[in-house]
């Protein structure tokens, strides 16, 4: 039986709270580290949280360090093991000014899409002052200094309790050859990479995986969900839509779409901590720059050359 998944977004880091797209591989903010603990708090008094039996990890900073502080009592106390995976690095996202936690309350920065209808004008009005007046275009491309990991070697002497040895050598690397990258901020090759991500899990042996990763790769590459910072969903495979897709040739080979459910539970509160936006939110043309050529949901399962 193919493993349940625990999905959860990196807790805040500083490119989010500077709007500052050059820092390269960013680390948590103050309010990251918070928000942290208190995901290690939600996830303690969750069953599934104590359930998880594989950690699996983008092998960027931000979710390096989510990972080692919000599921501490796991990796520490029961010695679950944590698997740096190159492929669920960011995909795509973009940044505006939201509501934390209240309309009404403190903003904080989050990943959102614009397409939304928002009750304030602070979102919009946060963009223009980006400078960028067409709030249709992503303030934050995945090829950014931001979106950017840094090396492997860095990322193991800076977490030497994980082993990094299985992590794809052409990490992170995003920007050569883009025609058979398998990072490339592309529609295709984003969305194979989670067809990818997610066929990998299907057929491992663990009861319960937790992944951390980024609320852009998760809604468009994975699951069409929105996550806030740290905040956390539970999946199941639809294996009935599967199977309708490999009866009408869908993806790799004509193999069919590795496609989640999530559960009831977190679907209706917006997430494990009722923080995320609530709906179904699937890839857009708006999502990657201008100009890059687009491939419907029927494609998701095509591989670039070389992948």
């Amino acid at each position: 039986m193919p493993p349940t998944l625990l999905l959860i977004r990196h807790a805040q880091a500083l490119h989010n709270v500077a709007s500052d797209w050059s820092l390269h591989d960013p680390p948590l903010s103050d309010l990251g580290h918070q928000q942290c603990k208190e995901l290690e708090e939600s996830l303690k008094n969750s069953n599934i949280g104590n359930e998880v039996e594989l950690i699996v990890v983008s092998a960027m900073r931000r979710t390096l360090q989510t990972a080692s502080e919000g599921l501490e009592w796991l990796i520490k106390e029961k010695g679950i093991k944590v698997l740096p995976d190159a492929g669920w690095q960011v995909g795509v996202d973009i940044v505006l000014l939201f509501p934390y936690n209240n309309p009404c309350d403190r903003a904080s920065i989050t990943t959102l899409n614009l397409s939304v209808s928002f009750p304030h004008s602070l979102a919009l009005e946060s963009v223009h002052k980006r400078k960028n007046t067409n709030p249709a275009i992503p303030i934050e491309n995945a090829d950014k200094p931001c979106d950017t990991g840094s090396s492997i070697s860095t990322m193991a002497q800076e977490f030497p309790d994980f082993d990094f040895t299985s992590v794809d050598p052409l990490y992170p690397d995003k920007t050569t050859d883009l025609a058979t990258n398998p990072y490339a901020f592309t529609p295709r090759a984003l969305l194979a990479r989670g067809q990818t991500c997610l066929r990998n899990l299907y057929s491992r042996p663990e009861k319960v995986i937790a992944v951390v990763t980024h609320s852009g790769f998760l809604r468009v590459g994975v699951c069409n969900r929105r996550f806030f910072n740290a905040d956390w969903r539970v999946f199941e495979w639809d294996e009935e839509a599967m199977k309708e897709s490999k009866e009408k040739g869908k993806g790799k080979d004509g193999e069919g779409l590795f496609l989640l459910r999530e559960w009831e539970e977190t679907e209706k509160k917006g997430g494990g901590m009722g923080r995320s936006e609530k709906g179904v939110f699937p890839a857009s043309k708006r999502d990657f720059p201008e100009g890059a050529e687009w491939v419907d949901g029927e494609g998701v399962g095509e591989k670039p050359a070389g992948m």
